[in-house]
């Protein structure tokens, strides 16, 4: 069935993002939880039988953790660890069987036989593409913090599979600056301030940084957002092709009313579809992005799963899934927008299968956080 977008500016819900933002976890920390659901936040050095050597963030205390004592969430992330920096059937040694066989120095896994109607980009091609969009050239009529906004938000367009040339241009970092000044004038965020408040999103936080405030409006957290994620839904909109940044003190806003670009053919999400990088999960709300209006709320159902394995083919509607459902614990349609929270938060290394259905839709696709 082909699918017309539709886009709605007037009645996108622009609620201001309130208090302090949500930054991305460092690559190679872990929350691992034991089987009474206490949790560390960590990092896995090292893999010895069933001990798990890792460091401690809160003060780089270094210590062993039993694996059988994990909780399932727990143990698959020490394994997926253990496959990438180890070797494959690195389960069966936590376990207590047959040691896995260490790779020399310097091995490490291969993208090659990525299945591309579920991967349609490589580890490899990631890197380099965020690599250029960070050494772009900075115009002159906008400041350093300007810049890495637009850059934060180049990355993440990116990586959802939305074009990644949005381009800043001076009046709309004008409108922005103006913006996120009435708003630090008057003390509190609202897009009813004048100032073109009405065509930005708006944040605020204790040190104003324009890129972080990307963060926000990706993460786009609190209960007033948690219906529409309108900031996030604006960041990634298809069309969107130029933007402003500014603020004044802890107030930020985000022009994203230029809609000159060009659109796409396929859904697209949050996280992306295929590789994504786990350090730019931000909160634990997933969007789907249709290419036409979205059902009701109450004929869709949302069903997310945690794969064994990476696929290498198609997966059936009719199969039964390899893997385990991890539950969905709220979903609400807005527009073309699916939002949805998996029950446990996701945010470690994994392959999910998402499938949406109900109302007409019928989607499913995998996202490999690493």
């Amino acid at each position: 069935m082909k699918m017309k977008t539709i886009w709605m500016a007037g009645a996108l819900a622009m609620c201001a993002s309130i208090g302090g933002m949500t930054t991305a976890q460092a690559d190679s920390w872990e929350m691992l939880t034991d089987t009474k659901g206490r949790s560390l936040v960590v990092k896995i050095m090292d893999i010895k039988g069933s001990q798990v050597q890792v460091m401690r963030k809160k003060d780089r205390r270094t210590f062993q953790l039993d694996y059988s004592k994990l909780d399932e969430l727990s143990q698959e992330a020490v394994v997926a660890w253990g496959n990438e920096n180890i070797a494959e059937g690195i389960e069966e040694e936590l376990k207590g069987g047959k040691a896995a066989s260490r790779p020399e120095e310097g091995v490490s896994g291969s993208d090659e036989k990525l299945y591309k109607k579920y991967y349609p980009k490589t580890k490899e091609e990631i890197k380099a593409a965020i690599k250029e969009i960070e050494r772009r050239e900075r115009p002159s009529f906008a400041s350093q913090a300007q810049f890495d906004a637009l850059t934060r938000l180049n990355i993440f367009r990116y990586l959802c599979g939305v074009s990644d040339d949005v381009e800043l241009t001076p009046g709309l970092n004008q409108k922005a600056t103006a913006a996120g000044t009435i708003c630090q004038k008057k003390g509190s965020l609202s897009h009813d301030f004048g100032h073109y408040t009405n065509e930005c999103n708006l944040a605020m936080a204790s040190n104003g940084n324009l890129a972080s405030s990307v963060d926000q409006y990706i993460n786009d957290a609190g209960a007033n957002n948690r219906e529409k994620r309108g900031h996030r839904r604006w960041c990634l909109y298809p069309k969107l092709d130029k933007t402003g940044f500014g603020g004044s003190g802890n107030y930020s806003a985000m022009h994203v009313f230029s809609h000159g670009g060009r659109g796409i053919r396929d859904p697209h999400a949050y996280p992306g579809m295929g590789l994504f990088p786990k350090e730019f999960v931000l909160g634990n709300a997933w969007s789907l992005y249709l290419t036409e209006n979205a059902p009701p709320t109450g004929k869709l159902t949302v069903e997310v799963y945690k794969l064994k394995k990476r696929p290498i083919k198609s997966i059936s509607w009719n199969d039964e899934v390899e893997g385990r459902s991890i539950g969905v614990q709220y979903v609400h349609s807005y527009g073309n927008t699916i939002n949805f929270e998996p029950a446990k938060l996701l945010n470690s290394r994994g392959v999910y299968l998402v499938r949406v259905s109900g109302g007409g839709v019928k989607e499913q696709y995998v996202t490999e956080l690493y």
